[in-house]
């Protein structure tokens, strides 16, 4: 029993360590559009045609197929076999939110929570509950609202 209890708190240590790792695969597919890529595709799409519409001339396209792996098993992008088995994506529910050009879109809030003026302040979390003060303050060195205005 105490083994079962303790392999659950690992699970949920882990999921806790992924969600990190959520919002920033969610940066990095908003940044480079692509939802966008495979909605103006009009059909579930490859991952060389997701590769040719970012714009690098030195795409990696082994790192761009781990990161669809990783945003097809947290359920943002949809994924099948196409024709000669290679892999093509759709979207879903989900990264239908992450579109740039619709009218319900959650692309900006996306970049906004992940942006690094936001994020950077949790890892001052230790030093506020040790010295009081805000994490915003202690990492940038005035509180938010002036920091904004």
């Amino acid at each position: 029993m105490e083994d079962d209890a303790m392999l659950v708190g690992q699970a949920q240590i882990w999921q806790y360590l992924y969600g990190a790792f959520d919002g920033m695969a969610l940066r990095c597919c908003v940044e480079l559009r692509i939802p966008d890529i495979i909605s103006n595709n009009n059909c579930p799409t490859t991952l060389s045609e997701i590769a040719s519409g970012i714009d690098s001339l030195s795409i990696d396209v082994d790192g761009l197929r781990r990161l669809m792996r990783f945003m097809v098993y947290r359920k943002v992008f949809d994924e099948e076999d196409g024709e000669g088995s290679e892999t093509v994506y759709s979207l879903n529910h989900c990264s239908k939110l992450l579109l740039s050009s619709t009218n319900v879109t959650l692309a900006p809030l996306v970049m906004m929570f992940t942006n690094p003026v936001l994020s950077l302040p949790i890892n001052a979390l230790s030093q506020s509950v040790k010295e009081g003060g805000t994490t915003f303050k202690h990492t940038h060195g005035e509180e938010f609202f002036n920091f904004a205005a």
